[in-house]
């Protein structure tokens, strides 16, 4: 469902080492935090991370996507579909389970009883449950002279006519649309989550589908159009995939006015500054849904559109969070799920988080688990198994190992459920002051281990440390076959890159892509070598021309250069121009690698030899020294994650990655 604001490099490297069986000897626990005694926990996103980032479509809109393309990427094999008739326009939205409400109108407020008209007033209207009946009072007026015996009770008042409402749960107090409906909430007449013979269920009903969208709080205003119009269809669809599918339950409302559907906030929203900016798009895409085919036949069906305010840099496919596949919910790489800003900078502050929990905190949280057994007294390691396609944990196997007892946390069925260990930890988060909870199933421990006891010191490539200032940049590489290493166990990081390989490692990178012989146009590259396709991709692309104007050669094996690599990383990008300053104090006006040069700053991608970007003030670029395996691999992880560094009219590689 909808929630609202929105691979850490531990995750990395478990699946890699699990993959590569490369992991140590079982050893004592060690710290996950600051201390022995806390537990830092790595994150990213906030909500499920099925369907549409909030954050990813504002990344994409402001990168110039239109709402079709925003909408295509999340919601694959859909189709966009404007048909009146798909789109319900009597919608029930519970805002409310109560024994009192209190009713301030601006006009005439008009009450039934189960479809008998009562009465009339323009004054404040107060109604209480009470001794299995009803309590109806305005201005000092008993209209039922003790209590009404009725079921449903109505509440209906002109359109626009703004009436203020108690103690609702999602916290609006102003209605200007609909009618009101309070069914009682027990004796089989209606299900709203309460048992309470005094109780009831407060709706407002009848609004049409463009009336509830108006009063949904989910992006803010100040979005660009883009990124509301894909909000709008998504919201549009999710509505009414739920309203079907729930067409048959016991409840009198069809939607919860909170993020276990949507933010439904009324006129308190509508009447923002700005609101304009959401109906606008609302009124823009009227009637329009996303609907796909089922592969059984039949008619398109509108899709449950889910969304959530970030997805930490990967989508979730419809089974990691237990619910069935759907063909149009995949797990993928997301890289605009950070927003980056004109500077680069993410705008999107749940794209990655971290949250740090003492022992007695977590100890204690898994105690008081109201749903199921989770206390093993005090805390001493747990350990986290590999997550999903996405990297979150709902299906992962967690094992807690404490003073008491060691516990698999696992679901009635015996299957591992990791959702379990995140929701203990939330509910006892946020019953502590102070507390800021998980904020999605996307995590992690700070300190690299798997889940079955082992801790894992070392990176799959024994010349290459875990906390290497490339580690993450050639587990990347590792995870998305652009390398196997130069051995099964080593990377060979001071190793100078060749030619050969760096057009290999690119060609990999841009997806494999197929060349048109390209590689015939040079004597030294072999037509079936290693390279031979990478280069002649090269070629069909202008990425290269050779290594010499004298002869048709490449010279594949020869050492790779700073200003050879910046060029081909340049070109391979859309050769983009700019005006921006270079601190390099050894790069002539007429070098051919000046204009690569310019970009590899302004986009942040270059760096030293020391892997350290430039500076401030004057440096060298030191064009002619050869750049090693461990550098080409960080500035092709920086490039990964830059996709405004790329040309709008060049496709970004699949193998993007999040910031």
């Amino acid at each position: 469902m909808p929630s609202h604001p929105i691979r850490s490099l531990v995750a990395l490297l478990v699946a890699a080492a699990v993959a590569a069986g490369v992991l140590a000897a079982p050893a004592a626990a060690h710290p996950h935090g600051p201390s022995d005694d806390e537990f830092t926990f790595i994150g990213g996103g906030w909500g499920h991370g099925s369907g549409m980032s909030q954050y990813g479509a504002l990344g994409r809109a402001e990168a110039g996507h239109t709402y079709q393309e925003i909408l295509s990427f999340y919601y694959d094999s859909t189709t966009l579909t404007t048909d009146p008739g798909l789109v319900p326009d009597d919608v029930d939205v519970r805002i409310a389970v109560h024994n009192t409400t209190v009713f301030r109108p601006s006009g005439l407020l008009t009450v039934s009883m189960d479809g008998q008209f009562l009465d009339t007033t323009v004054n404040t209207l107060t109604v209480r449950r009470g001794n299995g009946g009803w309590h109806i009072n305005s201005s000092n007026i008993d209209w039922c002279r003790g209590f009404c015996s009725g079921t449903v009770l109505t509440v209906s008042f002109n359109d626009g006519e703004v009436v203020r409402v108690s103690n609702t749960s999602n916290g609006a107090e102003r209605y200007a649309h609909g009618q009101f409906q309070l069914t009682p909430a027990t004796s089989g007449v209606a299900n709203c989550g309460s048992a309470s013979a005094n109780q009831y269920c407060l709706v407002v009903g009848e609004l049409t589908m463009q009336q509830y969208l108006y009063g949904l709080d989910e992006v803010p205003h100040s979005w660009p159009v883009e990124a509301m119009k894909a909000q709008a269809v998504a919201a549009r669809s999710y509505a009414v995939a739920i309203m079907e599918d729930r067409a048959n339950w016991s409840s009198p409302f069809d939607l919860y006015a909170s993020t276990r559907d949507q933010e439904y906030r009324a006129w308190d929203y509508e009447m923002e500054p700005g609101h304009d900016r959401w109906t606008d798009p609302v009124d823009a895409t009227d009637d329009t849904v996303l609907t796909y085919q089922p592969a059984g036949g039949g008619d398109p069906e509108v899709i449950v559109a889910f969304y959530s305010s970030s997805n930490g840099g990967h989508t979730a496919a419809n089974e990691e969070p237990r619910r069935d596949p759907v063909p149009y919910l995949v797990a993928k790489p997301d890289p605009f799920d950070a927003a980056p800003d004109a500077n680069g900078d993410p705008q999107n502050g749940t794209h990655s988080w971290e949250r740090t929990y003492t022992v007695d905190q977590i100890s204690e949280w898994l105690a008081a688990y109201p749903f199921a057994d989770l206390d093993v007294g005090e805390i001493v390691e747990i350990y986290i198994g590999a997550g999903g396609p996405s990297g979150r944990i709902d299906d992962s196997l967690v094992t807690l190992v404490g003073s008491d007892r060691t516990l698999e946390v696992r679901n009635e069925d015996g299957e591992p459920y990791g959702y379990r260990f995140y929701y203990a930890l939330v509910l006892g988060c946020r019953r502590t002051s102070g507390c800021n909870p998980l904020l999605s199933t996307k995590l992690t421990l700070q300190g690299s281990h798997t889940g079955n006891g082992h801790t894992v010191h070392n990176l799959p490539f024994t010349d290459v440390r875990w906390d290497a200032p490339y580690a993450e940049a050639v587990l990347w590489m590792l995870e998305t076959e652009i390398t196997q290493g130069t051995t099964a166990t080593t990377f060979s990081p001071e190793r100078s890159v060749t030619r050969a390989q760096f057009a290999t490692f690119l060609w990999r990178f841009a997806g494999e892509p197929q060349s048109v012989d390209g590689s015939l146009t040079f004597d030294d590259v072999e037509p079936d070598s290693f390279y031979s396709q990478a280069v002649g991709w090269m070629v069909d692309q202008s990425i290269t021309q050779g290594c010499s104007g004298d002869s048709p050669l490449f010279c594949p094996h020869d050492r790779l250069n700073a200003a050879q690599l910046a060029a081909f990383m340049w070109r391979f990008a859309g050769r983009t121009y700019s005006n921006h300053p270079v601190p390099f104090t050894d790069i002539g006006i007429n070098d051919y690698y000046l204009e690569a040069a310019r970009w590899l700053v302004e986009h942040r991608l270059w760096i030293g030899a020391d892997f350290q970007p430039p500076g401030d003030g004057p440096t060298d670029f030191n064009p002619d020294d050869n750049v090693n395996r461990a550098r080409m691999a960080v500035l092709l992880w920086n490039l990964a994650a830059a996709p405004s560094a790329f040309d709008t009219d060049v496709p970004l590689p699949p193998l993007m990655r999040s910031p």
